[in-house]
């Protein structure tokens, strides 16, 4: 489990690598659709600038971060990628992103709320304080599912709630040695990022953990179908906690477009013609 999570980091490095540029520039692009949010928390400021920033970020930040997980999501499968791929996948997934944008902030206003509220005065010396705890593991799980609930975001058709929410925690719990590895190398990579004022995040961090994210759940499928296998070769049948996402069907090579010129190469046909 450790060397597969090592793996999954090592890939997505790899791949951040070999296409930097338009990886680096949908980030920067992505980095924008934080403004608003932040502009509008910087203005109300405390309690009530986090709630309606995490409102207005479920508007513009949720459909740009989903955009990324699917333009990562081709890493793998094309030669090439190109910019238009993640303006493309904004126009074609922003319901999702939505829908993922308003889960998020629900959870972060949920959180923040009862963590200051168990924090308080009112409950010094009080054994209820403990819920303080509970609250941080909830935060840190939520974190780590992130690997998970957005590259399903993407792969999953016909899309639900219920399969997103089940397939995530499912992913999660089921594996958590790889989980935990990546989640908690993601949040100390996170952490580091806030000590230099967020500068990676902003260059490159959230490309980077949408890679992460999608080698994660891709190790994640393969051991499923794995263990299907195995339960196939005994006889028993699916298993009913069984994660139901496919792996990203392999891209065909693309074909040599036709020329369309009246000047065609000898023996190449031109478009229209037998």
């Amino acid at each position: 489990m450790v060397r597969q999570a090592i793996n999954i980091l090592r890939l997505a490095l790899l791949d951040f690598w070999d296409n930097l540029l338009v990886l680096t520039t949908a980030n920067l692009i992505w980095a924008f659709s934080l403004v608003p949010a932040v502009g509008v928390a910087a203005l109300l400021g405390n309690l009530l600038g986090l709630i309606a920033g995490a409102l207005v970020a479920a508007i513009f930040v949720g459909p740009a971060s989903l955009a990324l997980y699917s333009l990562t999501t081709e890493v793998n499968r094309r030669e090439r990628l190109e910019l238009g791929d993640y303006f493309r996948a904004i126009k074609r997934l922003y319901r999702r992103g939505w829908l993922l944008g308003l889960l998020n902030a629900l959870f972060i206003i949920l959180a923040i709320v009862n963590i200051i509220f168990y924090s308080s005065s009112t409950f010094q010396n009080n054994p209820l304080t403990i819920l303080i705890f509970l609250w941080v593991y909830l935060v840190f799980s939520w974190f780590v599912a992130q690997l998970y609930l957005w590259p399903l975001a993407v792969r999953m058709e016909p899309f639900t709630l219920r399969g997103l929410l089940r397939n995530t925690f499912l992913s999660t719990f089921k594996y958590p040695v790889i989980s935990l590895l990546v989640g908690g190398l993601m949040t100390a990579l996170l952490f580091a990022s806030y000590l230099l004022g967020f500068l990676p995040v902003i260059l490159f961090g959230m490309v980077f953990h949408a890679l992460v994210s999608n080698q994660a759940l891709t190790a994640v499928v393969e051991r499923e179908n794995q263990r299907a296998e195995a339960l196939k070769e005994q006889g028993l049948g699916a298993s009913n906690y069984q994660v139901e996402v496919p792996l990203l069907p392999v891209a065909e090579p693309e074909p040599d477009p036709l020329y369309t010129t009246r000047n065609a190469p000898p023996g190449v046909k031109r478009r229209g013609n037998g």
